[in-house]
């Protein structure tokens, strides 16, 4: 919800909502902690460290729970049991889309605005490889990446057509294609509150924040320029509720740039497929492997710190 000043929230879904210094909750007078510009997003009032400069309570997050009176969810119940935590959540959220989108024409659809916005744009390049593109990056470390997400293509099919949704109109391919491109460009790394430390290699779950507004937030896979996404919870008068928080590193001023969101652990390589994007300072290596040694420390101190750190491996 834009306010007439042309200044946006954070967090403008009616649930979602930034900080501010007295805890109040955001408003839609231009008052919360985000205004965008030209092309980037800013800080409209002071954030201390430690306090959030986002905060989305869970019930604001586009999930196959909270789309559509939850249709999206039987599809998926029973299903998908031998694959992992991270694939069965990137599958719903694109059966939840695909489920969504449909009724974007009717007044039952959610989240209009920003659903408009996500499926205008084209599928990610990981989606749309032609059969010479496919050829040239053969024995590539991305070569991989390709039939992996060729074959949740396929499970999206398998899984639509044995759900009552689809029954009427089959979801088709374009459908399908569609869906998992808008989780592939716009899904973020929630960091777990059981991992010791961010960007540490452990699975992350991705999330859809369905708030146009972050849009114009800028993203970064180095987890030092980049803010993750953190599960968090707050009391309300209802009891405790569940949140997910991005938390300010330092001090941060009126008109600053918003801290950058993190999409999780990916090199250019894998971004550039996925998101059809290339960030400069990109510590990840090329290749997906994401193993830890097992004398790691992220304590720059450390002995092997230092001997990592002389052969650029600055982060594992």
């Amino acid at each position: 919800a834009a306010a007439s000043s042309g200044k946006l929230l954070a967090g403008t879904s009616p649930d979602a909502q930034t900080e501010d210094e007295d805890h109040n909750d955001a408003d839609q007078s231009g008052g919360g902690k985000t205004t965008t510009g030209s092309g980037s997003a800013t800080l409209a009032a002071d954030v201390f460290y430690g306090r959030p400069v986002l905060r989305i309570p869970e019930a604001a997050l586009f999930t196959p729970e909270n789309i559509a009176a939850g249709a999206a969810r039987p599809c998926l119940e029973g299903k998908l049991t031998e694959t992992t935590a991270h694939k069965r959540a990137t599958l719903g959220l694109a059966l939840a889309l695909a489920v969504e989108r449909r009724a974007m024409s009717s007044s039952s659809a959610h989240f209009g605005r920003w659903l408009d916005a996500v499926f205008a744009e084209p599928p990610p390049p990981v989606l749309a490889l032609t059969d010479r593109q496919i050829r040239a990056i053969a024995g590539t470390t991305v070569a991989e990446l390709h039939t992996e997400i060729s074959q949740d293509v396929a499970l999206i099919d398998e899984v639509a057509q044995s759900c009552t949704t689809f029954a009427a109109a089959p979801l088709t391919r374009d459908e399908s294609v569609a869906a998992l491109g808008v989780v592939l460009r716009h899904s973020l790394a929630v960091e777990s509150s059981k991992s010791p430390s961010p960007g540490t290699g452990l699975e992350t779950l991705p999330v859809l924040v369905p708030m146009a507004e972050l849009l114009a937030v800028a993203r970064h896979p180095d987890i030092q320029l980049a803010v993750p996404l953190q599960e968090s919870a707050v009391m309300t008068p209802s009891g405790e509720e569940k949140v997910l928080v991005q938390v300010a590193r330092r001090d941060m001023s009126a008109g600053e740039e918003a801290p950058s969101l993190w999409p999780g652990r990916f090199s250019n390589s894998e971004l550039a497929l996925r998101h059809g994007e290339r960030y400069p300072r990109n510590p990840i290596g090329i290749g997906g492997n994401i193993t830890l040694p097992k004398n790691w420390s992220p304590n720059r101190n450390t002995p092997n710190f230092r001997e990592y750190g002389r052969e650029n491996c600055k982060s594992p």
